[in-house]
């Protein structure tokens, strides 16, 4: 009785659901590791663009320091000539 069609059958179909099930866990696996490998991406170019932000408006900062502190000494140049 183990080796008859209907137990030949219903193996195949516990052995293709337990194939089914992990192809299906393993692509779901694949699914999480790539949505935790693009959302970690997006925090390091997030953090990367907040960087190179705050370095252009320091530059921006000094770059109007120097010129204000340029315009104050030629102010002063002038006052001492006349």
């Amino acid at each position: 009785g183990l080796f008859t069609d209907a137990a030949a059958r219903n193996a195949a179909r516990q052995f293709n659901a337990t194939s089914k099930m992990q192809v299906d866990q393993y692509f779901t696996s694949m699914k999480s590791q790539t949505s935790q490998f693009n959302a970690s991406q997006r925090n390091a170019q997030a953090q990367f663009n907040s960087g190179e932000s705050n370095v252009m408006n320091r530059f921006a900062a000094e770059m109007m320091n120097q010129r204000d502190q340029f315009n104050a000494q030629n102010r002063l140049v002038m006052l001492v000539q006349y």
